[in-house]
């Protein structure tokens, strides 16, 4: 079949596809994606503009497309080359490289975002006028050990 006689709907089920590869056998996009549902849902507390959530969808984004772009470039790669291979390896590294970059730019802007010293003052403030915590393991012999 000529690429350009491919359907629209087959063309978005194979980007669906590969997503779901992704999601599947990926533990690092997991993660990215639970941060990311993590994010959404921090920023739910914080009145946000519409530029500033645009800004967090577009990190977001980011993220999430340089680790599929990681993951095709490392599965490309061990098709290409599937015995070990020096510049295989740094070809990986760099893809890699590519997604520690994306990652550690997201938490920069979260951490401008989301850092309210007034309120982090407050709760500290707040902390400072209670008593401490304190553990306990439970009634004798409930963790096994007497006392």
């Amino acid at each position: 079949m000529n690429k350009k006689n491919i359907p629209l709907s087959k063309s978005f089920w194979c980007a669906i596809k590969g997503i779901a590869n992704c999601f599947l056998n990926e533990r690092n996009f997991r993660i990215h994606l639970c941060a990311c549902f993590y994010v959404i849902w921090l920023g739910s507390f914080y009145n946000f503009s519409l530029s500033e959530k645009a800004v967090l969808a577009v990190v977001i984004g980011f993220v999430m497309v340089t680790e599929v772009l990681n993951t095709s470039i490392e599965n490309l790669v061990d098709l290409v080359s599937p015995e070990k291979n020096k510049q295989a390896g740094i070809v990986k590294d760099i893809a890699a490289g590519a997604v520690l970059l994306s990652a550690l730019t997201a938490v920069v802007v979260a951490f401008i975002m989301f850092w309210d010293i007034d309120i982090l003052n407050k709760s500290i403030e707040l902390r400072n006028k209670k008593e401490n915590f304190v553990f306990y393991d439970g009634p004798a012999y409930a963790n096994g050990f007497p006392g």
